[in-house]
């Protein structure tokens, strides 16, 4: 539930972080630095696969590693005990 809106949001992050490289390149006659802006197109293009690619690691980190955090919640459960 978490996984996606922050993909998303460090998309959108980057996306401005390219946009204003690329206008500090321009006006300082520098370039672009590597981090070219190819225009709206090449953004959402970009943030699509952002979405998509938090979503197959959403779906993957439910279906593989919720055994993992069950084991995790009984290992401190388990030194809680020991410890009082």
């Amino acid at each position: 539930m978490f996984i996606v809106p922050f993909v998303f949001a460090f998309g959108v992050f980057w996306e401005l972080i390219e946009f204003g490289v690329d206008v500090v390149g321009s006006a300082t006659g520098a370039g672009g630095a590597g981090f070219t802006h190819h225009g709206l197109n090449d953004t959402m293009l970009d943030l699509v696969f952002n979405t998509m690619g938090g979503i197959v690691v959403a779906l993957w980190g439910t279906v593989y590693l919720t055994d993992v955090s069950g084991a995790i919640q009984e290992r401190f459960e388990r030194r809680s005990e020991r410890a009082d």
